[in-house]
């Protein structure tokens, strides 16, 4: 049986890549962040774990609500939150629920946004405190705000 396992060069060479996509993300480059995004999963494509893929998902998610693709954004960003879900990741579950809770505003499902964004930060609650606390709290200031915007 052959060793499933990734070596220690494949994941630092991943977790190197996928904090240049933060980086490019971070100055709004969001062409370049999208296309290491997109050579990532095909070089890793039949080695990838779902763990991996949904972090590699999640990043095109935020390339998406750059880009003004927000229905692209909703479904990428719904799809890591589940696989988060499944792989037991709740702090990456509750950056992926707070995206969700972004795209939903934009796309003006002011209810569904207020309530994943609730959930977002229900679930940050039961984790240490770190950016994705302020991710799930800024996406219930977020949902607030959209919702008064969307009533009037």
């Amino acid at each position: 049986m052959q060793d499933m396992t990734p070596s220690l060069a494949v994941v630092a060479d991943w977790d190197a890549s996928l904090r240049a996509v933060d980086d490019f993300l971070g100055t709004g480059d969001v062409d370049r962040a999208r296309m290491q995004v997109k050579q990532l999963l095909h070089s890793s494509e039949h080695s990838l774990s779902e763990l991996n893929r949904a972090h590699a998902l999640l990043r095109l998610a935020y390339c998406d609500l750059l880009s003004s693709k927000t229905s692209r954004a909703y479904e990428a960003a719904r799809s890591a939150a589940s696989m988060f879900h499944e792989a037991n990741s709740a702090a990456d579950e509750v950056s992926a629920t707070a995206l969700v809770a972004l795209c939903a505003a934009r796309l003006g499902r002011s209810v569904e946004s207020v309530e994943t964004a609730l959930a977002a930060v229900y679930l940050a609650e039961d984790q240490p405190k770190g950016s994705w606390s302020a991710r799930a709290h800024l996406s219930l200031a977020v949902a607030y705000a959209w919702a008064q915007s969307f009533a009037k």
